[in-house]
This record gives C-alpha cells, sequence and structure tokens, in this order.
C-alpha cells in the first residue's frame, strides 16, 4: 500500500517527501541512519527515487517514524500533507500542524 498515488483525486492524502528526506538530513544521511539503527538497508539511489516520484509507501513511512524517534528527531507525516491537494472536506480531516 502506498501513502499516495500518482494523481491526487482530492481525497488523498499527498506528502512532501522532499521535506521529510531534509527532516532527516538528506537522501545519504537518510539512508546510513537506517541502516546504521539496523532497520534497514537501501539501494543506492532508492531514497532519490522517493524524491523522484513524490512517493513514500506506508510500510516505509512506519519505518521512518521508528528511525525517528530511535534518533530523536520530532517526525509526524501529517506535518508533511500537501493540503493544496485535499478537498474542503479532507482539509477539515487533515488539519494544517506545525512543524
Amino acid at each position: 500500500m502506498t501513502a499516495q498515488p500518482k494523481e491526487a483525486d482530492g481525497n488523498t492524502v499527498v506528502l512532501d517527501v522532499k521535506g521529510i528526506v531534509t527532516l532527516f538530513g538528506g537522501a545519504s544521511a537518510l539512508r546510513w541512519a537506517l541502516e546504521r539503527r539496523k532497520i534497514a538497508v537501501l539501494a543506492q539511489g532508492t531514497v532519490d527515487k522517493w524524491v523522484e516520484r513524490n512517493r513514500i509507501t506506508s510500510d516505509w513511512l512506519i519505518k521512518l517514524m521508528v528511525l525517528a524517534r530511535m534518533e530523536n528527531i520530532k517526525f509526524n507525516p501529517l506535518a508533511f500533507v500537501d493540503r493544496s491537494q485535499l478537498t474542503a472536506s479532507a482539509r477539515r480531516r487533515f488539519p494544517k500542524i506545525a512543524l
């Protein structure tokens, strides 16, 4: 299951993947931290593909939440929701969250 499809339909949650990767210090730092904490081993370029596609699967979001806790990084995926892609009713379900 992916956290977002290729095109948002107004009810789909679209995340700022580049912002998430930046929070963890960039693609290389994120990859290294995942490996160092023994959460996952990623092929080189995997994180770059997430940014390029602006997509992260839900299982990876969970792993990033685990990593954030281990690294003492404040990470709330809801803070990275692209609210401009949501309908008005969906915006009410996803209130703006400050980082």
